[in-house]
């Protein structure tokens, strides 16, 4: 896992920051650091290093950037491979190719063997190598062959190409910004804001959606000037004229494959992957919530992996409403080779945590539950730990999440099967949750068209209510994000393709503030493929989600896991943080710098009221906490 940039202009000054753009992402990779700097008129390409290199090329800081027009940068957090022969940017042996590269391609063995039976031969151990001999072997349809995540450049000097990819389910991080003059892209946002070329200027109508909804449309940023690589796409650009262009690689679908034996598949499916995720020269962890997810990864591991102590870190509270720990200590306690570690985040850690928070993820986030993340991937840091897995995309593969179960009950009776319509409703409100009709009802609400549904439920929000009048009438033309579907296996790619994003931002910035690899064993492409071709009376049965999940890991994880019927996943007491900290927020809200789209004596008021549990405005309000931090943070225009 690391951390990658790049910059290109003609402007000696411009090019000189690239040094600037490496610091600012440090904390993805501080065991090495590296530069490519490349002149495109004489096509070639010159090494560099800086203060954490662990190579002795040319100091960056002497170069002469008027000799060049592009430059890459890379920082390493060494997993694969721990020795200099995988230090990047890689360049080809005829130095017409540089790459650099943050990910881990988990099958780079077996592309290894095929490319050596096809005359290409290696000087490293690492995945890094595999990457720039399959695009000379294959060009840019060797993402094809990739299994794992990614984002990668590559300059190709005999096309005279720019090469950006980004994997299927946009785990790993890409983000750039054109502005005519200067092509710039970096790992993070706030990489690209450290360029003088790139100012941080939001985009009102974006902001106000997400305060209003806590979402954008796919790909739509904050920030005004920068884009995000989609996932499953490619980006070339073309270094004579400058221009590029974007093609999708790989798109989510129902009908990727077909299945004979629903268990047998998906349980042979989920063990290859974490066989595969726990592929690392460096001692592997994970992450323990106490929900089924990530103990079933946990089981596998333990039985899978030759290590005598495997690290958990789960969030705890004093507050039983929202601990699980006393799940993930049974979970632990069920396997001989595991040994759980446990941290307790506060409201004071919050607050004394917000800005650092802030400052990592780049954007603001949806909800104080952030923090339990934070301090999760803090511990293992503590405890030495390089690479984490974690349970996350098991949820919108599978259906565990409420809107999953309401969506089945309404094709029950769409399809009049009105008497397993009304045993399963029964069995859902037995085993899932005793408000299934409400899950109903959402279902049946998002199929009333987006233009009602904002009509409904804009004016219900106090995220709009706390909106000043002008960006109360931005909002008013802006119509709810529709990112459901009607049916099943329709809203688990919509689930992938859309609310999963913002989830694996804020894993990769959290983990990777603490320079961590996270890896998410669930969202393996094939896995992810079987799991779509279950039927889904395979993923919702007898009233309980995931249950296929939970047959596989009957008699193998405790009983009290396997049927737990309420979800968590890292949730934090909102309410009660919110009141212990009602002096601290007070005071900021007085004293900070309040964006005009906000009202602050209308948010003043809310920061006093007690919402009594009520999950949807805590959100809300701790969203809006958020977004000012943000705006203050990184000086945001509007």
């Amino acid at each position: 896992m690391c951390g990658i940039g790049g910059i290109i202009s003609d402007n000696a000054e411009h090019l000189s920051c690239i040094n600037k753009m490496s610091d600012t992402i440090r904390h993805r990779g501080p065991d090495d650091e590296g530069y490519s700097l490349v002149n495109i008129a004489s096509k070639d390409i010159s090494q560099f290093s800086g203060r954490d290199s662990k190579v002795n090329n040319q100091d960056i800081n002497a170069a002469a950037f008027n000799s060049f027009h592009l430059g890459l940068l890379h920082r390493r957090l060494s997993i694969l491979d721990l020795s200099p022969a995988s230090h990047q940017p890689m360049v080809s042996n005829d130095n017409k190719l540089a790459l650099t590269y943050n990910g881990e391609i988990y099958n780079f063995k077996e592309i290894k063997s095929e490319l050596e039976n096809l005359g290409h031969q290696f000087n490293s151990q690492g995945d890094t190598e595999v990457i720039l001999k399959s695009y000379s072997q294959w060009g840019i349809s060797c993402v094809n062959k990739f299994r794992g995540m990614w984002a990668f450049a590559i300059i190709d000097l005999k096309s005279m190409k720019l090469f950006l990819s980004r994997d299927r389910f946009g785990i790993k991080p890409l983000y750039y910004s054109n502005n005519g003059s200067q092509f710039s892209f970096c790992s993070e946002i706030k990489g690209l804001l450290s360029l003088p070329q790139v100012s941080a200027q939001a985009n009102l109508h974006n902001v106000t959606q997400y305060l209003v909804y806590g979402a954008n449309e796919r790909k739509a940023g904050l920030f005004e000037n920068i884009q995000e690589l989609g996932q499953g796409e490619n980006l070339i650009l073309d270094l004579s004229s400058s221009t590029f262009n974007i093609n999708k690689y790989y798109e989510l679908n129902e009908n990727n494959i077909s299945i004979t034996d629903p268990v047998e598949s998906f349980e042979n499916a989920l063990s290859e992957s974490v066989r595969l995720h726990s592929i690392s020269d460096v001692q592997i962890g994970s992450c323990l919530s106490g929900g089924l997810d990530s103990s079933a990864l946990i089981r596998l591991l333990s039985e899978q992996l030759n290590q005598s102590n495997i690290k958990t870190f789960t969030s705890s509270f004093d507050n039983p409403i929202f601990d699980e720990s006393n799940y993930a200590k049974e979970v632990v306690d069920s396997r001989k080779n595991v040994n759980g570690h446990y941290t307790f985040p506060s409201a004071k850690g919050l607050w004394e945590s917000f800005d650092a928070l802030t400052w990592h993820q780049d954007l603001p986030i949806h909800s104080s539950s952030m923090y339990a993340q934070w301090e999760v991937m803090k511990l293992a840091k503590e405890n030495n730990i390089k690479v984490l897995l974690n349970g996350q995309g098991a949820d919108e593969v599978l259906g565990g999440y409420y809107n999953f179960a309401g969506i089945y009950l309404l094709s029950l009776s769409k399809r009049f099967q009105f008497l397993k319509f009304l045993k399963q409703r029964s069995l859902l409100k037995q085993n899932f949750t005793p408000n299934i009709d409400n899950a109903l009802l959402r279902a049946l609400y998002y199929h009333l068209p987006s233009g009602i549904q904002g009509k409904f439920r804009s004016p219900q929000k106090i995220s709009y209510q706390c909106l000043t009048n002008s960006a109360k009438s931005v909002a008013q033309q802006i119509a709810d994000l529709n990112r459901t579907d009607t049916t099943y296996t329709g809203l688990s790619v919509k689930s992938v393709t859309y609310g999963l994003q913002d989830l694996l931002r804020y894993e990769d910035r959290s983990s990777m503030a603490h320079s961590i690899e996270s890896r998410v064993p669930f969202l393996d492409h094939k896995l992810v493929e079987t799991c779509l071709a279950l039927p889904v009376d395979e993923k919702i049965k007898g009233g309980w989600t995931k249950s296929i999940l939970r047959r596989i890991n009957v008699d193998k994880l405790p009983s009290r896991v396997v049927w737990r019927k309420d979800k968590m996943g890292f949730l934090t007491p909102q309410q009660n943080w919110k009141n212990e900290l009602s002096a601290e927020l007070n005071q900021y809200l007085n004293s900070c710098d309040i964006p005009d789209i906000l009202d602050k004596q209308t948010l003043l008021t809310f920061t006093d009221l007690d919402f009594k549990g009520n999950s949807s405005k805590l959100t809300e309000y701790w969203r809006m906490i958020s977004v000012i931090k943000w705006f203050n943070k990184f000086d945001v225009s509007i």
